[in-house]
């Protein structure tokens, strides 16, 4: 798995747990199956980036926040995919 899923992967799992969604509830909210959704937390499938808007969307983030490594946090000063910094 590369940086990038990895980070993305993580940071989408970590704010559907903080909006307390479970997988099934997060993934109907998206239009997928709870599978899908697995998958996406999990660094598999592929994942375009139009989806990654909804993504965001249905976390109630944006699109650089699930970039960021770290805590995903806005606000935080860590690197974003890629080593550019904020």
């Amino acid at each position: 798995m590369t940086r990038t899923r990895r980070i993305v992967a993580a940071n989408i799992k970590k704010f559907r747990e903080e909006k307390r969604l479970s997988v099934v509830q997060a993934a109907e909210r998206l239009g997928v199956g709870r599978q899908y959704w697995y998958l996406m937390e999990n660094g598999g499938g592929n994942l375009p980036l139009d989806r990654l808007d909804a993504v965001a969307s249905v976390l109630g983030v944006s699109v650089p926040d699930l970039l960021h490594e770290g805590n995903g946090r806005k606000g935080d000063k860590r690197e974003l995919v890629g080593g550019k910094k904020r």
